[in-house]
């Protein structure tokens, strides 16, 4: 799915990942199942299909808080991030990327998923508004944000 998903063929990486799902069900390798609704996600996401993405995004995060897998969980705020940034939530989506650059294990690979959001919140805000909510995103907790989009019924 990887491989035909940064060929921008992603009906075709949709089938992939979807078709992967249960294989990694029926042997309980929840790693797998949150990475490849992640995926599923970033796929919707790029197809315009923001509803459906927004319910894969949820599920991974769902699946990687219960297995703690932080990692996945910070790649599926920076998906809720980019969806509401498409709905200008423009503050909270700043607010979510600020979590995410701040957090412990924030890493490169992370950063090149944020760096286009942040691109569009730095034109979507005044400097000073983007700054402050960067700096109110930095002192929240993983946790809270992640209860917060799987809590949240306005997407």
């Amino acid at each position: 799915g990887e491989t035909v998903r940064k060929q921008h063929k992603y009906e075709e990486a949709a089938r992939y990942y979807e078709e992967s799902l249960p294989i990694f069900r029926e042997i309980d390798n929840r790693m797998g199942v949150s990475i490849g609704l992640l995926n599923l996600g970033h796929v919707h996401t790029a197809m315009g299909e923001d509803k459906t993405a927004w319910e894969y995004v949820c599920e991974a995060l769902e699946v990687s808080s219960a297995i703690g897998a932080v990692a996945i969980m910070l790649e599926g705020v920076v998906g809720a991030a980019l969806l509401q940034a498409r709905t200008a939530r423009y503050e909270r989506a700043a607010e979510w990327l600020g979590l995410v650059q701040a957090h412990p294990i924030f890493n490169q690979e992370i950063g090149q998923n944020a760096g286009p959001i942040l691109a569009t919140l730095r034109r979507a805000l005044p400097a000073g508004e983007l700054e402050t909510a960067l700096a109110r995103g930095a002192a929240l907790e993983l946790e809270t944000v992640v209860a917060e989009i799987l809590g949240d019924t306005a997407k």
